[in-house]
């Protein structure tokens, strides 16, 4: 997995997806059936980061028409914003991630399959790598509809 320039403890989001697409493809996890990812970050929107979290998810998972619940709060002690989004598919396969908009950039993952686990600790996330998100993808109006406008 390749690292970012600009710190190297960070990964891009491009490496990141082809990373999980690869150890999915191997076999070596047998079928994925949830992925569950803490990200906190510094730049990025949380609804963007719903979103991006959703791709990535999606490229382990194959979302098949996923439902979302979407929570949001205030975390009073460092005045940021978080956003726990749970889907999950008709297959029964689930996305769990705790987005948190903060101070600093940490980024964990861990893909349960079947058969293994794939896992990706004490990471960041470079915020740069992120792009734009592909409206085209069958989840992500159901998503953003989830998440509403104000997050």
């Amino acid at each position: 997995m390749s690292t970012s320039a600009t710190n190297p403890g960070t990964v891009t989001l491009d490496a990141l997806l082809s990373a999980v697409r690869n150890a999915v493809d191997s076999g070596r996890i047998g079928t994925p059936v949830n992925v569950r990812v803490h990200w906190q970050f510094s730049e990025t929107e949380l609804r963007k980061a719903a979103l991006i979290v959703a791709r990535i998810a999606n490229e382990a998972l194959g979302l098949e028409v996923p439902a979302w619940r979407v929570r949001s709060g205030k975390i009073a002690a460092s005045k940021g914003n978080m956003l726990n989004v749970l889907g999950e598919d008709r297959r029964g396969r689930t996305l769990l991630a705790t987005l948190f908009r903060g101070e600093s950039n940490e980024f964990a993952l861990t893909v349960f399959g079947n058969h293994g686990i794939l896992r990706l600790e004490d990471a960041g996330l470079d915020e740069d790598s992120l792009g734009t998100i592909d409206e085209e993808a069958d989840w992500w109006q159901s998503l953003a509809e989830a998440i509403g406008p104000g997050s």
